[in-house]
């Protein structure tokens, strides 16, 4: 993982301005993915190992997912009927676990 994180450090040093990724909803420039990723990654250093998260695919998925590996956490796919339906109930998470959704990684 270690080179991945180092690639992505060098292609938003040289060529920052280049689309890394987009959806419906937009696009990030390497330097912006990069950005947003080493931001995210540094709100999650306090959180607990395993992670639950709970987004569509898209821009923000790829930033939660990147972040959590760069923070050395393990990611756990939540579906959103699943959390939705299950929520206040049965579906309860692991104090040793964390849940990240949209809101806290997106503008």
């Amino acid at each position: 993982m270690r080179q991945l994180f180092e690639s992505m450090k060098r292609h938003a040093s040289e060529a920052g301005e280049l689309l890394a990724v987009s959806d419906e909803h937009g696009q990030l420039s390497r330097r912006e993915l990069f950005a947003r990723v080493l931001a995210l990654a540094a709100d999650l250093k306090g959180q607990p190992q395993t992670i639950g998260l709970h987004a569509p695919n898209g821009i923000g998925w790829v930033i939660a997912q990147l972040a959590c590996a760069l923070a050395g956490k393990i990611v756990v796919p939540c579906r959103r009927s699943l959390v939705r339906l299950n929520s206040g109930t049965s579906f309860r998470m692991h104090r040793s676990s964390s849940f990240l959704s949209p809101s806290r990684w997106q503008g």
